[in-house]
């Protein structure tokens, strides 16, 4: 509307001079030699031509503007807490406009330089606002940021209103809005197909549609999160051994293909893939089993090959376990090797996979990205739920915690560092689903105090990102030694280091 408001003035401005023009012919006006500019004269055919080139550009201008996507001006008005209402900019919750303008504030002393750039995936299941703000205030200088809404509570094929997607937007440019595809119950994507509503591959177009109702387009850097290729994927299983629906690889290369494609004449959308934790925590009983497993999933590689182009990144899952990380009395270096070992096992056994395993290494090398356990705080390990569920073990104090966080950011940058040109852009996720569970031999944490206790670790894992992926920062960078404090000094009391994952070093 208004592009068409400024066309109209334009012309009419430009019809008025081009009359005046006939009117008032223009004359020659004679300059000193000595001047190094010249006057030239002003006819109505040159007048008009100007007039006409102005008029041009105008309406260029106004063209290309229009071919720009643009947000949506109203979103559905439907708010997160089933209220009705809240058209944009008027936000479900009160706490919005605050993080919009920290963003701003945040933005506007940025500092350009830095030493890479980054993409920071964020799977959230809940308490996604706190984190939003750390985030936001404390943004790394060259990092992308792509931030996950669990669906609708209830029903896991549906999205939330497109106000709560928007929240994320409008942190600013670095902020992205992601839709998460989940498979699991209550009520997720596998049911929808297992009732007969349509193919994995429909299902997957159906959730683009979805995604485009409420303005979430690649076109805006927004795109889908796929919640998960697990184990039954890896073993390639119809059924699981409860009787459930499992996701079979020819299930998973439909539904991607879904996502990719979405509904004729939509913008193709890579997105993101999460392999999942089950049946493959640090503490598995049976390691060599599961790479036995592993080889024969890289192995298929019309698999891999179909997954090339509509996945931009594979997030595998390594929530590791404080049971076999924080051994007292030893020394970074120790923890880091251990730990590492576990982080990377998957690309590491691609790498040594060679020529066996061509189609997974070319799509592993353009798209992996560790998944470490950025938010599990206080939560079970896979050993709690048969290893079908669960993050890894992070039952321990909030300090405790915030060093696990450094310690493991500090292990994917110095993986990086030894393994990829230091131009490369840098990909690491987390999950972020903080739990109040009460600790072993203490008193349940009261409410308030827990969530103050998320709001710390929210803003501890925006400063080791912005400090580790800043101007100049490093892995040593995760450490935060220059606020004074050593935050890589994870200590657990009886936990031990395990060496079974230093089997994914090389494939027999």
């Amino acid at each position: 509307m208004l592009i068409a408001v400024i066309i109209v003035i334009a012309a009419a401005i430009a019809a008025a001079l081009y009359v005046l023009a006939w009117i008032f012919p223009g004359r020659t006006t004679a300059c000193p030699p000595s001047e190094t500019m010249r006057r030239l004269p002003m006819s109505r055919a040159s007048l008009a031509l100007l007039l006409t080139v102005s008029l041009a550009l105008v309406v260029a201008g106004g063209a290309a503007g229009a071919d720009q996507p643009a947000e949506s001006p109203v979103d559905p008005v439907l708010c997160e807490d089933g209220t009705e209402g809240a058209p944009v900019p008027t936000y479900c919750g009160d706490d919005v406009p605050a993080v919009a303008a920290t963003a701003l504030a945040a933005q506007a002393t940025a500092t350009p330089a830095c030493s890479k750039r980054v993409e920071i995936v964020f799977w959230t299941a809940n308490r996604w606002r706190p984190l939003m703000r750390a985030l936001a205030a404390n943004p790394a200088a060259c990092a992308d940021y792509y931030i996950s809404i669990p669906p609708a509570d209830g029903d896991n094929t549906r999205l939330r209103a497109g106000s709560v997607y928007r929240e994320v937007r409008d942190l600013g440019p670095q902020f992205h809005s992601l839709g998460e595809v989940r498979l699991a119950m209550p009520a997720g994507w596998a049911d929808w197909v297992a009732a007969g509503n349509g193919s994995w591959y429909d299902a997957g177009v159906e959730f683009r549609r979805r995604m485009a109702a409420i303005n979430l387009r690649p076109e805006l850097g927004h795109t889908w999160l796929l919640n998960e290729f697990d184990h039954t994927t890896r073993l390639d299983l119809t059924v699981r051994a409860n009787g459930l629906p499992g996701y079979p690889r020819t299930a998973m290369r439909d539904l991607v293909r879904g996502l990719y494609e979405g509904v004729p004449g939509m913008v193709p959308a890579p997105g993101i893939v999460e392999i999942g934790i089950a049946q493959s925590h640090q503490n598995l009983p049976d390691v060599p089993a599961y790479k036995e497993q592993m080889k024969g999933w890289l192995l298929d590689g019309g698999f891999w090959a179909a997954m090339d182009g509509k996945i931009r990144w594979l997030a595998h899952e390594v929530y590791a376990d404080t049971r076999f990380h924080g051994v007292p009395g030893t020394r970074l270096e120790d923890r880091r090797r251990h730990l590492v070992d576990y982080q990377e096992h998957l690309l590491e056994l691609v790498k040594a996979g060679g020529r066996r395993v061509l189609p997974a290494r070319a799509f592993f090398k353009e798209t992996f990205m560790p998944f470490p356990n950025g938010g599990g705080y206080v939560a079970l390990g896979g050993d709690a739920f048969g290893f079908e569920s669960g993050h890894g073990n992070t039952e321990v104090p909030l300090d405790q915690m915030l060093k696990f966080v450094s310690e493991q950011v500090n292990g994917v940058e110095y993986y990086a560092e030894r393994h990829f040109d230091a131009e490369a852009t840098r990909k690491i996720g987390f999950s972020w689903q903080p739990v109040n569970r009460q600790l072993p031999g203490s008193e349940p944490v009261p409410g308030p105090e827990f969530e103050a206790n998320v709001e710390k670790q929210a803003a501890h894992i925006a400063a080791v990102l912005a400090a580790t992926y800043g101007p100049g920062g490093t892995s040593k960078s995760a450490c935060l030694r220059e606020t004074g404090l050593d935050w890589c000094t994870m200590q657990r009391p009886g936990a031990a280091f395990t060496d079974e994952w230093e089997l994914f070093n090389g494939w027999n």
